[in-house]
């Protein structure tokens, strides 16, 4: 990849970029530096220096826990059920027949899904571990990028596509987005859950908040940002909405507002595993309080129909 691809760029058209935030804390930055951009006027915000590939690639294979996320496993499904109620109300069965989770990591979202009575639930994980898991559990998993199986989906189409913190890690927001459109039925929805930039936590806590995770995160939306480009894609949008975010990440900004200097993740001893799981317990009325993560609901138009050929009917 040349150096021109490497210029930090915002994914929303029209865009200008200004330095805004010099340095922020992350457990991914290690002894490097990493600031945010800020585009004007949709207020998202671009991680620079923009890693490249290679980098982002030794980053995850060192340091991205995914085991982490097993600790809070009750509060991430609890979590699911209120993101689903959110998305597509608190009917059961929902109102929906088939789903794809992208990023579905061990299928907490899907296997909700299942339980309330949707009738085909399909997963997009990159991580081997977390997506060997999920199928364990009788989940389709497909290993890759949404672009990729979206490729080769055909005339593969969901009721809904799910994507719960994926769009701040993919290096074009607006080509995933558009790859969602595809995967849809006309009137299907998508679901997007995102960091939210400009959130109280974030204002309060502005170079030590626990969501910005540079360089892993490339982008930090706001909330027209995240509008600007669902609609670019052609989607309606349902609602944006804004929520607390998980008790992992709460704990985060603590302990970076707590702490100077680079922090690379180390294992957690019993004791800190024991206090993680504690948290997520405790925390949980964050979801009710907080507004650090955007959520999009939005449908493709078009009429849902029940006759259609789905995923799996």
């Amino acid at each position: 990849m040349s150096a021109a691809q490497l210029e930090p760029q915002s994914p929303v058209p029209g865009d200008q970029l200004a330095p805004w935030l010099d340095t922020v804390a992350s457990t991914y930055a290690g002894t490097k530096s990493y600031g945010i951009h800020r585009g004007m006027p949709s207020g998202i915000g671009v991680t620079v220096p923009v890693p490249t590939p290679e980098e982002l690639d030794a980053l995850y294979a060192r340091h991205y826990d995914y085991g982490v996320h097993a600790l809070i496993e009750r509060e991430k499904r609890w979590r699911s059920g209120k993101l689903i109620d959110l998305a597509l109300g608190p009917s059961r069965p929902p109102p929906i027949r088939s789903a794809l989770d992208v990023g579905c990591m061990y299928g907490y979202l899907l296997d909700e899904l299942r339980r309330r009575g949707v009738a085909t639930v399909q997963g997009i994980e990159l991580a081997h571990e977390p997506a060997a898991q999920a199928r364990a559990h009788g989940i389709a998993v497909h290993e890759g990028t949404l672009e990729q199986f979206a490729a080769a989906a055909g005339d593969l189409a969901f009721d809904a596509v799910f994507a719960q913190h994926v769009l701040e890690h993919v290096r074009d927001p607006a080509a995933f987005i558009r790859a969602a459109f595809r995967l849809l039925v006309p009137g299907g929805k998508l679901v997007l859950a995102v960091p939210h930039l400009g959130s109280r936590a974030q204002r309060l806590f502005p170079r030590s908040w626990g969501w910005y995770q540079v360089p892993v995160h490339l982008f930090h939306f706001s909330q027209p940002a995240l509008r600007r480009l669902a609609q670019d894609a052609g989607f309606l949008i349902d609602r944006v909405s804004a929520r607390g975010g998980d008790s992992l990440f709460v704990l985060m900004t603590l302990r970076h507002a707590l702490m100077s200097g680079p922090a690379a993740p180390q294992p957690l001893s019993g004791p800190a595993r024991a206090a993680v799981r504690a948290a997520s317990l405790l925390l949980r009325p964050y979801l009710y309080a907080g507004d650090d993560e955007l959520v999009l609901v939005a449908t493709k138009p078009g009429q849902l129909s029940q006759q259609q050929g789905l995923a799996g009917r």
